[in-house]
């Protein structure tokens, strides 16, 4: 179960390089995929259990829920991505 929020990030990753500087400046919501590409920290941990280190069938989302207190450090995140291959949005 997802937790609640009114923010979500969104990673376009045909945009993104995979430097990582996102992962750097919010390591409570995003962790590096095995190619450097940003995920949500919980489907970093779905691709750890697996036994290839893949994720199991499905995609990781690309819309990453972020909880209200680190809302600020998902802005600059955004703001900083050096590709602009996030988007910070509030849902309503």
């Amino acid at each position: 179960m997802k937790p609640p929020t009114s923010w979500l990030l969104t990673v376009d990753w045909t945009a993104c390089d995979g430097r990582g500087w996102c992962v750097e400046l919010l390591p409570e919501v995003l962790a590096q995929d095995r190619w450097g590409y940003p995920v949500s920290r919980e489907d970093a941990a779905r691709a750890a259990a697996a036994r290839d280190g893949e994720l199991p069938p499905g995609r990781p989302s690309r819309d990453i829920p972020v909880p209200p207190p680190m809302a600020a450090h998902a802005r600059r995140a955004a703001d900083t991505c050096p590709r602009q291959a996030l988007r910070l949005r509030y849902v309503s």
